[in-house]
């Protein structure tokens, strides 16, 4: 009698294995096995493509799991997933998305790192459909349907439940742009990207991740106007403005001082944070005190799976330190900012 088989290709046994939250040593056995039989799909991942959402569906609950062990090792099994079915996981992206966004702020460094590179995985693969899962992880439905002048399939898709995480999403979404070979790209719609970047640099300011979050729409604006060229950019700029109701003269200073600067944008660093220039705002630059507060006390657990130390970097989705910063920095100095997220 054969074993009972779910989501196409997974052993009931394993399923079962990982929701009995009383044993992490048989949930972390079962999660390796996961891992493993995704790793062993063929090239197109046909045996899962039936049940995709489905097992997307499983895998998200896995990525949102409090075990350090479970969330990570899910993030590799996404990879490896959308290693083995590519462009077929588009109509997913919208579900897993928000969760990867909930992880890019994440206390624990290797956690931040496993969702960078899934996210920038996803946008490589699928560009259209993970950006505007992305923009509507900070999404205002007023604001984008008067600025685009129609509503979108994407909409309330998710609402983030905090200011860093629209910073994160923000932050995502301006490390995608940074790409110039994947940025500007015919799948992502410029006129809606340029509205939402609009929208959040004229959100207010509140509190400091709110502020951060206003700060990094801006230098997505820079990032566009790099990429798209200044013209272009201002035209999109002005036309989601005629719709929303117009642009403050402060912020529209602000962003006519920071184009006329877009020689200088963020940059990548070799994991896919966006590591902020000079000309960024300058709490941009500067650390989190809760991030420095709680990293000083992050452990990692026996069980998690091993990363090469000089493949984590510290520093959430986007806010890394300048390089000329960095640079000047003396090796004490280093060591402390090179925490800040």
């Amino acid at each position: 009698m054969s074993a009972k088989i779910e989501f196409g290709f997974v052993p009931s046994k394993t399923v079962s294995a990982l929701k009995d939250l009383g044993n992490w040593k048989v949930r972390a056995d079962a999660i390796e096995s996961l891992h493993r039989l995704v790793l062993n799909l063929p090239d197109g991942g046909r045996a899962a493509l039936p049940s995709l959402h489905a097992f997307v569906g499983f895998l998200n609950r896995l990525l949102a799991d409090p075990n350090f062990k479970i969330s990570l090792t899910t993030l590799q099994i996404w990879t490896a997933l959308l290693e083995k079915v590519g462009a077929e996981a588009r109509t997913v992206v919208p579900v897993v998305v928000p969760t990867l966004v909930k992880k890019l702020g994440d206390t624990k460094d290797v956690v931040r790192q496993a969702n960078t590179q899934v996210v920038n995985t996803l946008y490589n693969l699928i560009p259209g459909a993970t950006m505007n899962a992305l923009l509507s992880a900070f999404n205002d439905v007023s604001v984008e349907a008067s600025a685009t002048g129609r509503e979108t399939p994407y909409r309330n898709s998710v609402g983030p439940s905090s200011a860093r995480e629209k910073e994160d999403a923000i932050g995502a979404v301006c490390g995608a742009m940074l790409d110039p070979t994947a940025y500007p790209h015919k799948d992502v719609e410029n006129a809606r990207l340029i509205a939402k970047l609009l929208a959040a640099a004229q959100a207010e300011e509140d509190n400091e991740d709110m502020a951060r979050a206003r700060a990094v729409a801006v230098e997505a604006l820079a990032v566009a106007s790099r990429r798209c060229g200044k013209q272009e950019t201002w035209r999109l700029i002005d036309r989601a403005a005629d719709r929303s109701g117009g642009i403050d003269r402060e912020l529209r200073k602000e962003l006519t001082a920071r184009l006329d600067n877009d020689h200088c944008i963020p940059s990548l660093t070799h994991d896919g944070f966006v590591e902020h220039c000079e000309a960024a705002a300058a709490l941009l630059t500067r650390p989190r005190l809760e991030d420095g507060a709680r990293r000083s006390l992050e452990v990692f657990p026996g069980s998690a799976p091993s990363i090469p130390g000089d493949t984590v970097k510290r520093g959430s989705f986007m806010s890394m330190f300048s390089k000329r910063r960095s640079a000047s920095a003396t090796p004490s100095e280093s060591g402390s900012r090179s925490s800040g997220g």
